[in-house]
């Protein structure tokens, strides 16, 4: 998703793939240490809600991975009131 294109509208696919890429490469970049970073933590929220809604567990998570499903959510029912 590029900054430098004004007000151009991503599907849900795209978004998810999106996400994933910055998912993997976050993956990567933690893969020796025990820490997990925010923007991990974010992607990965983001791919649940996207795929499946809110968890179960929601209220046990920490605050980046329920932005990230609560954006997802939102993206997802979104995507799912449009009309073609």
């Amino acid at each position: 998703m590029k900054k430098n294109q004004k007000n151009k509208k991503y599907s849900l696919e795209e978004r998810k793939n999106f996400y994933y890429n910055i998912y993997i490469r976050e993956k990567q970049k933690c893969a020796n240490s025990q820490n997990k970073s925010n923007k991990l933590n974010f992607a990965s929220g983001y791919l649940r809600g996207a795929i499946s809604g809110l968890s179960t567990d929601y209220s046990s998570l920490d605050k980046y991975s329920k932005l990230g499903q609560t954006a997802g959510n939102k993206a997802r029912l979104k995507s799912e009131k449009i009309k073609f």
